[in-house]
């Protein structure tokens, strides 16, 4: 009885933790996602230089300035013809537009990398940061799908395993 006790109190234990780390991992990913006018700003550069990478699932862009020791960084722009041609047209002294998650404005005077969430020039919205955050939102579906199945079923588990435990008190 005690080997029975001590079995489920170790897969108690171990899917608990499970359970506290994916619950976590949620969060983390929420907010992460979970951008809005409210909780970014705004901001206007004059490019010094652009970097642009091109792959089978679009591009990425480096955006720097003289006005700030850091590299700003978009990327997963899709490959549509129009949105590659504007930033292939980006050149220094071009002024942009972008969203940054204002968690990170600290990292800005640090002189790190920094994620944007919108690109736009004085003549045209290259990414919005509405559609950027619709991208994400359905990029993110199948990994929150599997999370909360992970949370449910280790949610299940204690649950099973405290109804074992407490039948296999009331039995002593």
């Amino acid at each position: 009885m005690y080997k029975k006790k001590k079995k489920y109190v170790i897969l108690l234990g171990i899917v608990s933790l499970i359970l506290i780390v994916f619950i976590g991992l949620y969060f983390v990913s929420y907010s992460s996602y979970n951008l809005t006018y409210d909780n970014t700003s705004l901001f206007e550069i004059e490019l010094s230089y652009v970097n642009v990478f091109e792959n089978e699932r679009g591009c990425s862009v480096e955006l720097f300035t003289n006005e700030y020791d850091t590299c700003f960084y978009f990327s997963g722009i899709s490959d549509r013809p129009d949105r590659l041609k504007e930033i292939n047209n980006l050149k220094s002294g071009d002024t942009v537009r972008f969203r940054v998650s204002n968690r990170d404005l600290y990292q800005i005077s640090n002189e790190q990398i920094v994620m944007i969430y919108s690109l736009e020039t004085d003549n045209k919205e290259i990414v919005s940061f509405d559609e950027y955050r619709k991208g994400v939102q359905e990029a993110s579906k199948p990994t929150t799908i599997a999370i909360f199945v992970v949370i449910i079923i280790s949610l299940l588990i204690d649950v099973f395993c405290i109804i074992k435990l407490y039948r296999l008190k009331k039995i002593n």
